[in-house]
C-alpha cells in the first residue's frame, strides 16, 4: 500500500480500529478508568485522522473497489456503511460504478457478488424468522 494514498491509509486504520475493539473491551474491564481514558485519547486521535480523509474517498475509484476486495464481507460491509453515513450516495454511486465494471473488474464483481449475497442472506432471515414461520404455519394448520 502506497503510503501516500488516503484511500489506503484510511481504510487501513479503520480495519485497526475494527481489530482492537475486542481487545479494547476486555483491557477496560481489567485496567478500569485510567486505561479506558487512555483508550479514549488514542480513539479520539484516529478518529480524527479519519474525518480528515473520509470525504475524500471517491466511490468510483479502482484503488478503493480492489482495497474493498482485500478485506472480509464483516470489514467491507462496515467500511462501506460508514462512508455512507459520511457521504450520502455513497453506496449507491459505488454499486453504479461497480455494475458499469463488472466485467472488466474481477474486484468489481467480487463487490457485487458479496453484495448479492448478503442480501439474499437478510432476505432469507426475515422469510425464515420465527415470527414468519408461525404465521405460515398457523394459516396452513386447519384450526380445531
Amino acid at each position: 500500500m502506497n503510503a501516500k494514498d488516503k484511500t489506503g491509509t484510511t481504510l487501513h486504520q479503520m480495519a485497526f480500529f475494527t481489530k482492537v475493539e475486542y481487545w479494547v473491551l476486555r483491557r477496560l474491564e481489567a485496567e478500569g478508568q485510567k486505561m479506558a481514558d487512555e483508550v479514549k485519547a488514542r480513539l479520539e486521535r484516529l478518529d480524527a485522522v479519519i474525518d480528515n480523509h473520509r470525504n475524500s474517498i471517491p466511490p468510483d475509484n479502482p484503488a478503493f473497489v480492489q482495497i474493498l476486495s482485500w478485506l472480509d464481507i464483516a470489514q467491507q460491509t462496515y467500511t462501506v456503511e460508514f462512508l455512507q453515513s459520511c457521504q450520502p450516495g455513497f453506496f449507491q454511486q459505488l454499486v453504479a460504478f461497480c455494475h458499469s465494471q463488472r466485467l472488466n473488474d474481477p474486484n468489481a464483481d467480487l463487490f457485487l457478488k458479496r453484495l448479492e449475497v448478503l442480501m439474499r442472506t437478510t432476505l432469507l432471515n426475515r422469510i425464515c424468522s420465527k415470527e414468519n414461520v408461525e404465521y405460515v404455519l398457523s394459516i396452513l394448520q386447519p384450526t380445531s
